[in-house]
């Protein structure tokens, strides 16, 4: 045989050997967890809900009181409340994005949980207006990213406003 045929030979050999063990290692998983965030995810709510409150399940429980009510679907688990002159939209899941900015805003503690929120005010349009981060247990051995929710409000009068504040003042964890 000659020298280039056991060189091409060798290198074929070492090659697919390469290969074979390049195959058995385990290539690197991504070990974290984004999206709906339910009671898998943490236990909540943990304050038993009222009768007519509206239930973000793993999170925390509201009342909606005599406002329009619509669930929504998608990336998060989300419940809109509609007044005259108000919409909140409550948004529950996990995920990588940074926690919105809440200018101007103050910390309290509902239920063991830190809460972050601001004011509405009139004709400011949609801005984020409460955000808790949940702590997370292990999903199969998987991290949870921020379980959190964020509430993003608008409202068109001093009224609507303090409607906005009655439901979101009925929250609970």
């Amino acid at each position: 045989m000659s020298d280039l045929k056991r060189v091409l030979l060798l290198s074929g050999m070492l090659l697919a050997a390469s290969s074979c063990q390049d195959a058995s290692e385990p290539e690197p998983t991504q070990h974290k967890v984004v999206g709906p965030a339910g009671a898998d995810v943490t236990q909540r709510p943990q304050i038993p809900p009222s009768r007519g409150d509206v239930v973000l399940e793993g999170c925390c429980s509201f009342a909606p009181g005599d406002h329009a009510v619509e669930e929504l679907f998608g990336d998060f688990r989300g419940w809109k409340v509609s007044g005259d002159s108000f919409e909140l939209v409550f948004s529950y899941g996990a995920s990588l994005e940074p926690a919105p900015d809440l200018p101007g805003s103050s910390r309290t503690s509902i239920d063991r949980v830190t809460v972050r929120s601001t004011a509405l005010k009139p004709g400011t349009g949609e801005i984020p207006v409460l955000t808790a981060v949940l702590d997370a247990s292990s999903l199969d051995g998987l991290e949870v990213v921020d379980p959190r929710l964020t509430v993003f409000g608008q409202c068109e009068s001093e009224s609507g406003c303090a409607d906005a504040r009655v439901v979101l003042d009925s929250l609970r964890f």
